[in-house]
Protein backbone atom coordinates (compact mmCIF):
# COMPACT_ATOMS: atom_id res chain seq x y z
CA UNK A 1 0.00 0.00 0.00
CA UNK A 2 1.23 3.47 -0.65
CA UNK A 3 -0.16 6.61 0.67
CA UNK A 4 -0.04 9.47 -2.09
CA UNK A 5 2.22 12.84 -1.96
CA UNK A 6 -0.82 14.84 -0.38
CA UNK A 7 -1.44 12.12 2.58
CA UNK A 8 -4.99 12.22 1.37
CA UNK A 9 -5.57 8.32 -0.58
CA UNK A 10 -3.89 5.41 -0.58
CA UNK A 11 -3.31 2.83 -3.19
CA UNK A 12 -3.67 -0.92 -2.77
CA UNK A 13 -3.20 -4.15 -3.99
CA UNK A 14 -6.49 -6.30 -3.17
CA UNK A 15 -6.36 -10.08 -4.11
CA UNK A 16 -10.16 -10.96 -5.76
CA UNK A 17 -10.44 -13.06 -8.35
CA UNK A 18 -6.97 -11.50 -9.43
CA UNK A 19 -5.00 -8.79 -7.76
CA UNK A 20 -6.25 -5.37 -8.56
CA UNK A 21 -5.47 -1.97 -7.79
CA UNK A 22 -7.61 0.31 -5.73
CA UNK A 23 -7.78 3.76 -4.42
CA UNK A 24 -9.19 4.66 -0.48
CA UNK A 25 -10.06 8.39 0.02
CA UNK A 26 -9.04 8.71 3.91
CA UNK A 27 -11.81 11.46 4.82
CA UNK A 28 -14.69 9.99 2.98
CA UNK A 29 -13.76 6.65 3.93
CA UNK A 30 -14.16 5.59 0.43
CA UNK A 31 -12.71 2.52 -2.07
CA UNK A 32 -12.71 2.06 -5.64
CA UNK A 33 -11.17 -0.33 -8.09
CA UNK A 34 -8.75 1.75 -10.38
CA UNK A 35 -7.98 -1.65 -12.10
CA UNK A 36 -9.96 -4.77 -13.32
CA UNK A 37 -8.04 -7.47 -15.37
CA UNK A 38 -7.73 -10.68 -14.48
CA UNK A 39 -3.84 -10.49 -13.94
CA UNK A 40 -2.21 -9.39 -11.48
CA UNK A 41 -1.82 -5.61 -11.03
CA UNK A 42 1.00 -5.32 -7.83
CA UNK A 43 2.99 -2.93 -6.31
CA UNK A 44 1.37 0.81 -6.99
CA UNK A 45 3.51 3.86 -6.70
CA UNK A 46 1.95 7.50 -6.98
CA UNK A 47 3.61 9.74 -9.38
CA UNK A 48 4.92 12.66 -7.64
CA UNK A 49 2.58 14.99 -8.59
CA UNK A 50 -0.53 12.17 -7.23
CA UNK A 51 -2.15 12.64 -10.70
CA UNK A 52 -1.47 9.26 -11.72
CA UNK A 53 -0.71 5.20 -10.35
CA UNK A 54 2.11 3.44 -11.37
CA UNK A 55 1.82 -0.44 -11.10
CA UNK A 56 3.60 -3.57 -12.01
CA UNK A 57 1.71 -6.40 -13.71
CA UNK A 58 2.16 -9.58 -15.89
CA UNK A 59 -1.18 -8.89 -18.13
CA UNK A 60 0.45 -8.63 -21.47
CA UNK A 61 1.98 -12.21 -20.46
CA UNK A 62 5.30 -10.60 -19.25
CA UNK A 63 5.77 -8.26 -16.21
CA UNK A 64 5.86 -4.60 -17.33
CA UNK A 65 4.86 -1.69 -15.81
CA UNK A 66 2.06 0.14 -16.33
CA UNK A 67 -0.10 3.69 -15.51
CA UNK A 68 -3.41 4.87 -15.08
CA UNK A 69 -4.78 8.34 -14.12
CA UNK A 70 -5.30 8.36 -9.89
CA UNK A 71 -9.39 9.14 -11.11
CA UNK A 72 -9.67 5.97 -12.97
CA UNK A 73 -10.53 7.97 -16.33
CA UNK A 74 -8.51 6.89 -19.57
CA UNK A 75 -6.84 4.13 -20.22
CA UNK A 76 -4.38 1.91 -18.46
CA UNK A 77 -1.12 2.75 -20.39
Amino acid sequence: MRVSPDGNRVAIAIADDGTDIWISELARGTLSRLTEHPQADMTPIWTPDGQAVVFASNRDGTWGLYSRAADGTGPVE
